[in-house]
Order: structure tokens, then sequence, then C-alpha cells
């Protein structure tokens, strides 16, 4: 029985223009983000970096800073909120990234750290984890400058079959950017006279926990200053 399925955004392997990270908006977007890279110049020269190995270690540390003096810090959501969580967290990220398995890509405004992207590589597939920006330069999309870089990296990697944005269904930044879509669902497995009756109770109650935690994500964001 497969319940609660649905559909996430995804980046296709390639390099023409199908999968181009920009191909999805429209001109007069893809002129605005232009526009705002430039506009991010006021701060310092702007530079993206994409980091492997011993320095995405000292970068996840950088992550981590940056995502804790965000909303997620605030509201007690961060990595680094909580100690055993950030000490898992770093001993996996130091963990995967020993193998060439991890990769964070970073935005730079002179010595400002703008935007932080935290990706797991397997196989030639990119899992894009964690995401963090600094709220002070919101008004140039530093999120979206940063998974438009991220993707562009993506498509030049050796081997690159395919990433999962792992964020959710209908994510207005993402969608756009990432067309390609990964497809998810809950596969329920019984035995038994009442497998039938188990499944239907347990399917209802990851359809009502799944719209449960949309409802909260709606909250959230209207939440946050």
């Amino acid at each position: 029985m497969l319940v609660c399925a649905s559909e996430r955004a995804g980046q296709i392997g390639g390099a023409d223009e199908a999968v181009s990270p920009t191909a999805g908006l429209s001109a007069k977007r893809r002129k605005e983000m232009r526009r705002l890279l430039r506009r991010l110049e006021d701060h310092g020269r702007v530079t993206f970096d994409s980091l492997v190995a011993g320095q995405a270690i000292a970068g996840f540390e950088a992550f981590l800073t940056l995502e804790e003096a965000g909303w997620k810090g605030r509201i007690g959501t961060a990595l680094n909120s909580r100690p055993q969580t950030a000490a898992f967290a770093r001993s996996a990220i130091r963990a995967k990234a020993e193998n060439g398995g991890v990769r964070i890509d970073q935005l730079w405004a002179g010595d400002t750290l703008v935007a932080a992207l935290v990706l797991f590589v397997e196989q030639g597939q990119v899992y894009s984890w964690k995401i963090a920006f600094d709220e002070r330069f919101a008004k140039y999309s530093p999120g979206a400058q940063i998974a438009v870089y991220a993707a562009r990296q993506n498509l030049g990697l050796e081997g690159f079959q395919g990433a999962d944005s792992l964020a959710v269904s209908g994510h207005q930044m993402i969608e756009p950017l990432w067309r390609g879509r990964v497809e998810t669902g809950t596969l329920l497995i019984g035995s038994g006279p009442l497998t039938r009756l188990r499944q239907t109770a347990l399917g209802a109650d990851l359809a009502v926990n799944h719209k449960l935690r949309k409802i909260g994500r709606s909250l959230r964001k209207k939440l946050q200053p």
C-alpha cells in the first residue's frame, strides 16, 4: 500500500540549456538575479567557492556559525542549538569529507560569508542538505544565488547522474531552478487478517502528519521577521 506519494525538485544530468539552472526562470527574473549580484558588490568583491575534503570540514564550522546567527538559531532549531546534534553533524561531515563525499558551496561579499550550502555527493548523485544565509543580505536573494551556483557546479561534476534538492514539494525558490523531479512515497507492507485495517489507519495518520507539517511550515514562514 503506497501512501503520501509526492515529488520534490531535483536536477538531471547533462549540460545543455534544457537543464540549465536558470532555464526555468523568466527573462525578467534572470535579469533581476544578475542585477542583485551586482548590487551585492557594494559590500565587497563577490566570489563563490566550492570546498571539498579538508576545506569542507573547516567550511562546515563557518556554516554552523552562519546558521545559528539566523532565524533557526533564534527558535532553537539550528544544528548548533543542541551540542549533541552539532557533534553528530560534525562527525558525519568529517567522515564523508575525507572520502570526497561532502561539498560546501559559499557566496562571499568581501570578507563576509553571505550564504552557504552543504551538499553530500555519492556515486554521481548530489544531495542538497542544509542552506543558510546572512539575513542582512536577504534583499539580494542569497539563497537563490547560491542554489544557482550549486546547480551549475553539479552539472560540472564528473560522472554527474542527478541531484535531489531535499526541499519540500512546491518550494517556491527551488522549484523553478531544479526542474527535474524526485518521486517519493511511504510503502506500507504487512500480513495477517488485520493488515488492511492497520494500513488504512496508519496511512490516515501519515496523511494527517504530512498536512500538519505543511501547515506548520506555512505558519513559521509568516512568523519569520
